[in-house]
């Protein structure tokens, strides 16, 4: 993890705005607007130029989503579609469905978008989960796939990206193995 570091108003203010012109054009249809934010464009060297791993709390409506995207971006700018997966976990399964659809739409063709949640038809096709590019999941049916399914290693072995968003969320004591319900 990076050293916690708070953004300098005036340093920030100073920094020029990244442009998407500025990234390969096959990953420019993941952002549909001229250029990144004051946050994204701060953090845009770690998200898009570094394998080191981030922590970014920012307020509701920042812009974060665009972070993973960069990350995304980054992954499958050396490889393409099928080198390596990435790994999409979220604590509510409307936010996986939401992010889901519109990776899909976003994504199109290039890359498989999988959502693997306790209600996806998808989620029983083994063979859907190991080619996909990007699975789309909430924590409990991440530890269930990981742990129970016979393709898991497979699967974990292409993982080389893994986006944990409302992390705050996952240490709900109501969540997990061994929960009583």
């Amino acid at each position: 993890l990076l050293p916690l570091r708070t953004m300098d108003p005036d340093a920030a203010a100073d920094r020029r705005l990244v442009a998407v012109s500025s990234l390969p054009p096959s990953s420019r249809a993941l952002f549909p607007f001229a250029s990144f934010n004051r946050m994204q464009s701060e953090c845009f060297d770690e998200a898009y130029g570094s394998d080191r791993s981030m922590v970014v709390s920012a307020p509701t409506g920042s812009g974060k989503t665009v972070l993973l995207e960069l990350a995304l971006a980054r992954l499958w700018s050396s490889g393409g579609r099928g080198a390596a997966a990435a790994v999409y976990i979220a604590p509510l399964k409307a936010l996986t469905t939401e992010r889901a659809a519109d990776w899909k739409r976003k994504l199109g063709a290039a890359y498989t978008v999988l959502e693997l949640t306790g209600d996806t038809a998808e989620a029983a096709d083994e063979a859907a989960v190991a080619s996909a590019d990007l699975i789309v999941t909430t924590p409990e049916k991440w530890d269930s796939f990981s742990r129970f399914r016979r393709d898991a290693q497979g699967v974990m072995g292409r993982v080389a990206l893994l986006l944990l968003d409302e992390v705050h969320l996952l240490h709900d004591p109501k969540r997990g193995p061994g929960t009583p319900r």
